[in-house]
This record gives C-alpha cells, sequence and structure tokens, in this order.
C-alpha cells in the first residue's frame, strides 16, 4: 500500500531488491567461480597442452549438446516459475505443474542421450571419452532444472550456497582425482560430472523438490507453454556455442592440440568479466520479470527507465573491467599459467574486449526473456554464428589464435550491435550510443598498445584506462550513492 502511495519508495524497493539479491549471488557466485579460477595453475600443471585442449573439447562438446536433450528448459523454468501474475492478480502459471512437466521432459531427454552413446564413442577427437560426454550432459541437466526452479522460488541465498558447494565438490574431485590419482583428462572431465550429481542431490534434499513434483501436476498445455518459449531458445544456446566453441575445433584441425590448449588458457582469464556477467544477469533477469509494473504508458514509461538507468550501470562497469584486465593481462598470465602457457598472453587483450560485447549482447537479450520473444534472440545469434564461422576459416589458416580472438571478437560485436538496435525498440530506453563508442575507442586503443608492445605501452595502457575510468565516473558514483542509501535505508 505504501509504495502504491509513494512512487519514490516503489522506485528505490525496485533498485534494492535488484542490488540485494546482486549481493547474494555475488557472494555467493563470485567465491565459487574464483576459487575454480584459481585452479587454473593445477590444470596447467598436470595437464600438457594436448591433454588440456582435448579435454576442453569433451567439456565444450557436452556443453553443446546440453540444451538439446532438455530442450533449453532451464531458461522455461525460470521464466515461468517466477512469481508473475495477471492484471486480476492471480498467479500466471502453476510452480509445480511447471517443475513437474519440465522434470519428466529432461528425464526423457537424458534417456535419449544414453541411448545415442555409441554415437559419441565414435567421434574420433574425443577418443573412448563418448560416456563421460553423455554423463555429462545428464548431470548438467538435472543439476540446472532444480537449480533454476530454486531461484525461481526467490530462494536467492540457497541458490548461492549450492553454487559454492558444487565448486567445493569440483574442487575436491580434482584434488583426488588429479592430485591424488593422476587421472589426468578423466579427472578434469569427471571433477565436474560429480559436482553435478551431489549438488542436485543437495538441492532435492534440502528445498524439498521431492514435494514439488507430482505426477498429477503434469499438465499438456504447460508442456506447451514451456516448449513454446524454450525450443526457439535451443538454436541460439547452440549458436552460442558456435561463436565460443567453434573456433576452438577449428583451430584444433588446422594448427593441431597444443595451440588450442593455449587458446583455451588464454580464454580462462577474460571469464572474470563472464563471471561478473553471470552474478548481476542472474539478478537482473528477475527483476527484469517481476518488477515489469504493467502495460500503461506511465508503466511502459518506468519500465524503460528502470532498464536504461541498469543498462548505462552495466555498460560502464563493463568497459572499465574490461581496460583493466587487459591492462593487467600480462601479469595474469604470469601469475596463473606455467611456462609452457605464458605465451597465450597476447590473445587474452582481444579476447576481453569481445568478452565485454558478449555480455552487453547477453544483457540487451534479457529483453527478449522479458517479451517472451525467443525467436528474435535465435535470429541475431544466428548471424554472428555466420560470421564466426566464416572469420574463423579465413583468418585461423594465417594467423592461429590470434585469428580465432579476432573472429570472436567480430561476431559479438556484431551481435552487440543488431541487439541494441533492435532490443531498444521492445523497450524503448536511451541506448547512449555515443558513450559506447568513446568507450570502445579508448578499449580497442588500449588492446592495441598492449598486444603490439609499442614503446611506452605500459605507460600508454595506463593512461588509457583511466580515461574509461573518468569517462564512466559520473554514472559509477551515481551507481555507489544509490547502493549507499540502499544499504542505509534497510539498516
Amino acid at each position: 500500500m505504501g509504495d502504491r502511495a509513494n512512487p519514490s519508495a516503489k522506485k528505490s524497493g525496485k533498485y534494492g531488491r535488484l542490488l540485494q539479491n546482486t549481493f547474494i549471488l555475488t557472494v555467493g557466485t563470485f567465491i565459487s567461480k574464483m576459487l575454480v579460477f584459481l585452479l587454473l595453475p593445477l590444470y596447467t600443471e598436470y595437464l600438457s597442452t594436448s591433454e588440456y585442449g582435448t579435454a576442453d573439447l569433451i567439456s565444450n562438446l557436452a556443453n553443446f549438446l546440453i540444451p538439446i536433450f532438455c530442450c533449453g528448459l532451464s531458461e522455461g523454468v525460470l521464466r515461468f516459475s517466477l512469481r508473475e501474475t495477471t492484471s486480476e492478480g492471480t498467479p500466471r502459471y502453476d510452480r509445480r505443474s511447471v517443475f513437474s512437466t519440465a522434470t519428466v521432459i529432461t528425464a526423457l531427454g537424458c534417456l535419449l542421450a544414453f541411448l545415442l552413446l555409441p554415437l559419441f564413442c565414435g567421434i574420433e577427437e574425443i577418443g573412448n571419452y563418448g560416456l563421460l560426454v553423455v554423463l555429462y550432459v545428464v548431470s548438467a541437466n538435472l543439476h540446472s532444472i532444480a537449480s533454476e526452479y530454486v531461484r525461481a522460488c526467490e530462494k536467492t541465498a540457497l541458490y548461492a550456497i549450492q553454487g559454492i558447494l558444487n565448486t567445493a565438490f569440483v574442487i575436491g574431485l580434482n584434488l583426488i582425482l588429479l592430485l591424488g590419482f593422476d587421472a589426468g583428462i578423466f579427472g578434469y572431465v569427471f571433477s565436474v560430472i560429480g559436482a553435478n550429481f551431489l549438488t542436485t542431490l543437495f538441492l532435492t534434499v534440502v528445498a524439498r523438490l521431492d514435494r514439488a513434483f507430482s505426477f498429477w501436476s503434469i499438465r499438456r498445455d504447460t508442456a506447451r507453454a514451456l516448449l513454446r518459449f524454450s525450443l526457439p531458445l535451443v538454436p541460439g544456446l547452440l549458436l552460442w556455442w558456435v561463436i565460443s566453441v567453434s573456433d576452438r575445433y577449428v583451430l584444433t584441425w588446422i594448427t593441431g592440440a597444443e595451440a588450442n590448449g593455449l587458446y583455451v588458457a588464454a580464454a580462462k582469464i577474460p571469464t572474470l568479466l563472464t563471471l561478473l556477467t553471470t552474478v548481476f544477469l542472474t539478478a537482473w533477469k528477475t527483476s527484469a520479470v517481476t518488477e515489469d509494473s504493467g502495460e500503461s504508458e506511465a508503466a511502459r514509461g518506468e519500465k524503460a527507465s528502470f532498464f536504461g538507468n541498469v543498462y548505462h550501470g552495466f555498460v560502464a562497469l563493463m568497459f572499465c573491467a574490461g581496460a583493466g584486465i587487459t591492462l593487467f593481462s600480462r601479469i595474469f598470465a604470469r601469475i596463473l599459467f606455467s611456462d609452457e602457457f605464458f605465451p597465450a598472453w597476447q590473445f587474452i587483450p582481444v579476447l576481453t574486449v569481445g568478452t565485454v560485447f558478449y555480455s552487453l549482447s547477453r544483457f540487451l537479450g534479457s529483453v527478449y526473456f522479458v517479451k517472451e520473444k525467443s525467436i528474435r534472440s535465435t535470429v541475431t545469434a544466428a548471424i554472428a554464428a555466420g560470421i564466426n564461422i566464416l572469420l574463423n576459416f579465413l583468418l585461423i589458416p594465417s594467423y592461429g589464435a590470434f585469428g580465432a580472438a579476432i573472429a570472436t571478437l567480430a561476431s559479438y560485436l556484431v551481435e552487440f550491435l543488431i541487439r541494441q538496435v533492435d532490443a531498444t525498440r521492445e523497450i524503448r530506453f536511451s541506448a547512449n550510443y555515443l558513450t559506447i563508442l568513446l568507450y570502445s575507442v579508448f578499449l580497442g586503443a588500449e588492446v592495441y598498445v598492449v598486444t603490439a608492445e609499442l614503446p611506452y605501452w605500459e605507460i600508454t595502457a595506463v593512461l588509457l584506462t583511466l580515461c574509461i575510468l573518468g569517462l564512466s565516473g559520473k554514472t559509477l558514483y551515481r551507481m555507489g550513492k544509490g547502493l549507499i542509501k540502499t544499504i542505509l535505508r534497510r539498516s
């Protein structure tokens, strides 16, 4: 009642909930992902460049198959289980029906994966690890359905805890299998499989998912709604895989597994940005749906303002983080890589810029998520994937891993530009093109001087980083001020 009477309280409530959820998820996700990130020295010490490249191919093949065998339902479970109401104030979807129906469809997909095991065993590039691919797919799908349902039920703390626990299982199994048994590729991949199964069991017990599931709640209309939303996402998810991973297969095919091992190691550093993006968008998707305030003119304006303010802050954070990673790319490589992997540092700056545009593209994709425009997400990804494949075959033969990095950057940039125009038509928030252009010029110049190691590149890179920080200063100050106000208000 108070929120309705006081628009400023309602507005602060939106940002407050977003900040609160982001903080909780940051604690959980950041801790878990950083711990995995710090395992990089272990991997580069106990796996050769060839073994590391092969293990990465196995993992990424599994990640390609995951959305196929679950029909992309993890996104559907989140979208339809969120507490969204109709104009009459009644729940739009029944959570138990959504979870039960999605679980059965996923179980059938897992069964199909096992039936196709002989096909995976026949893939030459992954050798005798076909069973690991299937187990990876099954464990990841079961875990994603369980965790996304918990997240949709707004059990944010539990969602964050399960992420930390999943990481703890990965670390424990890595230490046992790589250090204790020198299990090599098997140890690297099975650590993730075992962690997914154990975390799913934890969620089932703690969140009482057995009570959320009921065969009597499985409904045909729910299945249709889920699949209508989720199936168009599958091509988009596969195309994302093409953009982010196909270069590794082309690189292995043309130059060998060792070059791919260096490229994979370099790609791990920009995952710091992906980590920030994942943490924020996990909280943002929930706010973007549940804070939707209707379709009146005033409500649309309020929604556009909410999206625009959050987007500008997100853009500033991504470019500042990208500039920082680029500036310290050699230091990261020296600390985290063994001597054999150190030459991979030269690919880090270009991959970092690509990750910045990938992150912005993911934020803009949240517009399609809110508006249930799955097909648009797929179309934009298809254009980017086509560019990525073409450039991979054009650039890798001449420039090797550096060509793969440029192809990845170009495809993410194109996807971002298309979504920037299209998404802002769906929800008319300010895109601030000039500011983004200035960010891009400064960051691009920094990448060039660092990668080319021009005279006095260290000083030049620092100055360009300061330019980006200065450009984003007002936005970051406003964000920090709002965060402090929210904390003080809640205390």
